[in-house]
């Protein structure tokens, strides 16, 4: 009774956090709630939303993408070349998405062609990518060439919703119908849980761990681009807050329903965990660090969580 209880506590756990942050930012800060900060805070989460979806997918399929705020600073330094060079905003986002497209395909050579363990692997491309972007910049910010078209990607808002989390949201259906209405989607999961298994039935490992890899980088050069249209600049310093936060929404997110594996719903509900807790502490005057403890605890009951599914 009391293990069917724990079991169905854990797998509303995630939803419960959130209630439980909106509620107690609520009491605390009547503004929490108010038409202009659930503006700010979708907007907020919008790129760490689209780039932990991304990284979902590269989990599903067994392999850890740490070098996602590389790509993602790599990308926008990418775009705003394009514009400091009079370029139109459709050959800026275009060519950092190629970039996005490059750096998925390098990982997945590294990792899958020559065997290197997707941790090491993706971290020394991230060194390689923050190197390129301080080579180029000179270690200052791009901001030149940030047009009102591209500025609008990134600031602008169609009726009431910010552009930024309306294209999550086109990313977050087209992602779920992916991973849960098509055989890319059951293969991916396949590859990621048993890839011996997924070899005899006929699935190539290789090829759906570098799908995987390939959104990954694709999301992260996404939200890069969407980031300089924010906020108009390109800054040459890797993000790896980035990569933190989607690591910490994903094990969120796997605990959902208890799933025990990435899914991209549980990994939503982790961005707004750490979208309001993030917005919550700012408006109440906490001490800024005091996410970084509730992240580390959020971390440490979702992997007990998912070693408890796992282990029985």
């Amino acid at each position: 009774m009391i293990k069917r209880a724990f079991l169905i506590f854990s797998g509303y756990s995630p939803v419960v956090a959130l209630a439980g942050l909106v509620t107690l930012f609520a009491l605390l800060e009547p503004g929490f709630l108010s038409s202009f900060n659930i503006y700010s805070l979708l907007a907020q989460v919008a790129l760490l939303g689209i780039t932990a979806l991304g990284l979902t997918a590269a989990i599903s399929a067994g392999e850890f993408d740490v070098a996602i705020g590389s790509n993602f600073t790599f990308c926008s330094v990418v775009a705003m070349a394009f514009l400091a060079k009079d370029m139109p905003v459709t050959v800026a986002v275009s060519g950092a998405l190629f970039f996005g497209l490059l750096i998925g395909l390098l990982k997945s050579a590294v990792i899958v062609k020559f065997r290197v363990h997707s941790i090491v692997a993706t971290l020394a491309i991230a060194v390689v990518l923050d190197g390129c972007s301080l080579v180029y910049t000179g270690g200052y910010r791009l901001y030149r060439g940030a047009t009102p078209e591209f500025r609008f990607l990134g600031s602008g808002k169609l009726g009431l919703i910010p552009m930024p989390a309306l294209i999550m949201l086109i990313m977050l259906v087209a992602l779920w119908f992916l991973t849960t209405q098509t055989s890319l989607g059951w293969r991916l999961y396949s590859v990621g849980e048993q890839p011996q298994v997924a070899r005899l039935l006929g699935v190539s490992p290789n090829r759906y761990k570098s799908y995987g890899l390939l959104i990954s980088s694709l999301m992260a050069a996404l939200a890069g681009i969407l980031y300089a249209a924010r906020t108009g600049t390109a800054e040459p310093f890797g993000k790896f807050a980035y990569t933190l936060d989607s690591f910490v929404a994903v094990t969120i997110g796997q605990t959902l329903l208890l799933r025990g594996k990435p899914n991209i719903l549980g990994t939503l509900v982790g961005v707004f965990i750490l979208g309001v807790l993030s917005n919550g502490v700012v408006l109440v005057g906490a001490p800024f660090f005091l996410q970084e403890i509730v992240k580390g605890v959020l971390i440490l009951i979702g992997v007990v969580i998912i070693a408890r599914l796992q282990w029985g």
